[in-house]
């Protein structure tokens, strides 16, 4: 009896301490944090695509696009504010290849003169902007 009672402490207590926030983008994509405010993630179906800090997302209705921050340190998530990279995810290409960053419709990183060519090659609207920016993490 009291070896189920721990189990059950246990793991009600994990359920405690798993902070997390998260904001609805689009259809099944969310931006949100996980243990830690210090760095954003894109979610799909709760599952993080990046290995970086987001810190900016725009969408219309086929695409995603978002600034990050590259980690220095994936285990202690510091970033590299310095250097800022841009990624475009095509919502309907990564929903057939939801891969992370590996996904068919995932475009990038890119820096800002390659981000603007590459909305350019894929038609995106010059009306999508990064409407949703952590000024914290910028």
């Amino acid at each position: 009896m009291n070896k189920y009672l721990i189990v059950i402490l246990l793991f009600c207590e994990s359920c405690f301490w798993n902070d997390s926030h998260h904001q609805k983008i689009i259809s099944d994509f969310e931006v949100g944090w996980v243990n830690s405010p210090i760095c954003n993630n894109i979610y799909y179906k709760s599952q993080g695509i990046f290995k970086e800090c987001v810190f900016a997302v725009g969408k219309d209705d086929k695409f995603i696009i978002v600034k990050t921050h590259p980690l220095d340190n994936i285990e202690a998530e510091t970033e590299i504010k310095r250097t800022t990279n841009f990624y475009i995810i095509e919502i309907e290409k990564y929903k057939e290849d939801p891969t992370q960053s590996l996904s068919r419709g995932i475009f990038g990183p890119y820096t800002y003169g390659g981000f603007i060519n590459q909305k350019s090659k894929l038609n995106i609207s010059k009306d999508i902007n990064f409407t949703l920016i952590f000024h914290e993490l910028e």
